[in-house]
């Protein structure tokens, strides 16, 4: 029933009822005498049987599941990394600061995976959002692996500007780079939002269990 419109349905169960009143009406026109015609009679029954079938309809509150397992599984991976890693790394760090190398090599072999087709979905409806995700991230990725390095004395941390190898103010081209890496995030950020709001719809099977932190890759 998924491809039934909603509004018609409900002017169709309308127009069913009617027929079965004014069926109802045929039948007992000259008074409910026995045996009661033929022809009324099966109206009657026809019509009745139609508005009754129309009252399986689709509920606001009922929400057809029937989500292919792989669409669950990255579903889940995406909830996953929107509890924790693509929030941290996204909306609430400034690249002026550190992050952990964590977050690089996680969303570099993620986005490896969607290019190879083994993290995707199947629900066509899922699957342009899901590409414009992927394109963001990964242009995310391209320009940490551009302007970030290893911290001189912390290797598993990422820096844009690490201050144990510069002394004194941020260089303008530093500050440059900060900013198109957190413009890119927010745009990712944006995007990810979007697609998490067709999976919440597509795939309501994702939210059935406790939303947990994932890692991956690493």
């Amino acid at each position: 029933m998924d491809d039934f419109p909603r509004l018609t349905q409900t002017f169709g169960r309308i127009g069913a009822g009617f027929v079965v009143f004014a069926s109802m009406i045929w039948l007992l026109w000259d008074g409910a005498v026995w045996p009661l015609d033929a022809e009324p009679m099966v109206a009657v029954l026809v019509s009745l049987f139609v508005w009754l079938s129309t009252e399986f309809k689709k509920s606001d509150e009922i929400v057809f599941r029937a989500s292919a397992p792989n669409d669950v599984r990255v579903a889940k991976l995406m909830l996953g990394y929107s509890a924790f890693q693509l929030r941290e790394l996204l909306l609430n760090h400034d690249f002026r600061n550190a992050f952990l190398k964590d977050y690089f090599q996680e969303f570099s072999a993620l986005c490896t995976d969607c290019e190879n087709k083994l993290v995707k979905f199947q629900r066509l409806r899922l699957r342009g959002p899901f590409a414009d995700f992927h394109y963001q991230l990964a242009k995310l990725v391209s320009l940490m692996a551009t302007h970030t390095t290893p911290g001189r004395h912390s290797p598993n941390l990422l820096y844009v500007y690490d201050p144990s190898f510069h002394q004194g103010a941020i260089k303008p081209f530093h500050l440059a780079e900060i900013e198109e890496l957190n413009v890119q995030a927010t745009h990712c950020w944006n995007t990810f939002l979007r697609m998490m709001e067709i999976i919440h719809e597509e795939v309501p099977e994702a939210f059935d269990d406790e939303i947990k932190k994932v890692w991956k890759y690493v």
